[in-house]
């Protein structure tokens, strides 16, 4: 497990959507001064301060700065990745070496492809986005039913998506009633409302955390029309965007 600081955006180094690994079978690094973020499309292991990780296919890995790692692989390995210096300033978070992202690796790469395709401060905040949604993960993962954690991610994954009780009773092969007693139970609130809970929480950590205008973070979240989306957020937050913008 890692201390990262991750109260205050990362710098980015560098990104890079697809690159090759493995043709070696083995690739010792050490990165001075910046982090890695490297999301795994193929299996690997690594070996860092003395342990080994297993890395399965569709995870993501962070490796810190100053610190020599070693990766092998079983064959051609695509990867692709985010270097970051962590602001020294941060308040730090724990994270995993190796966090498997299950059903979560589709919309998480295609959130990580979408960073590295814009730039400036968008990239940033995508960068920040990433590392935040692994950090929160810890924890309370441990302490659910997969098939808890299963709703909840799949409800994060489609965030930005008009999705409702039979979209979730399709993708998790229950029945609409199944869910809403399982989101209840879980979460104290039916599935809408639990989608519109994480959706402002989602909306408030964007405009404190990024420079992305209003009707942008709207449109992130599932409510791309500014109006709505102003409206709503006071709703559910007690303030309105420019309000969250100002801290």
């Amino acid at each position: 497990m890692h201390r990262l600081p991750l109260s205050l955006p990362p710098r980015l180094v560098d990104c890079f959507r697809q690159s090759l690994h493995g043709t070696q079978g083995e690739e010792t690094y050490r990165m001075d001064g910046f982090w890695c973020l490297n999301l795994f499309h193929d299996p690997a292991e690594l070996e860092l301060l003395g342990e080994r990780h297993a890395i399965p296919a569709g995870s993501a890995v962070i490796t810190p700065a100053d610190t020599d790692h070693t990766y092998r692989f079983p064959g051609p390995t695509r990867q692709t990745w985010y270097h970051f210096a962590p602001d020294p300033a941060a308040a730090v978070a724990a994270i995993p070496v190796v966090i498997q992202l299950g059903t979560r690796w589709p919309r998480f790469l295609a959130d990580a492809m979408d960073g590295i395709a814009t730039s400036g401060v968008r990239r940033q905040a995508r960068l920040w986005d990433l590392l935040c949604s692994l950090a929160e993960t810890v924890g309370e993962e441990e302490d659910r039913p997969p098939l808890v954690r299963a709703l909840l991610c799949w409800i994060d994954e489609h965030l930005a998506e008009p999705v409702g009780p039979a979209d979730a009773a399709r993708a998790l092969h229950l029945s609409a009633s199944q869910i809403g007693r399982l989101c209840v139970a879980a979460t104290g609130r039916p599935l809408q409302a639990e989608i519109r809970h994480r959706r402002a929480a989602r909306a408030v950590h964007l405009l404190r955390s990024t420079g992305l205008r209003a009707a942008q973070v709207g449109a992130l979240v599932g409510w791309p029309d500014p109006q709505h989306f102003n409206k709503l957020l006071r709703r559910l937050t007690g303030r309105a965007p420019g309000a969250w913008r100002r801290g």
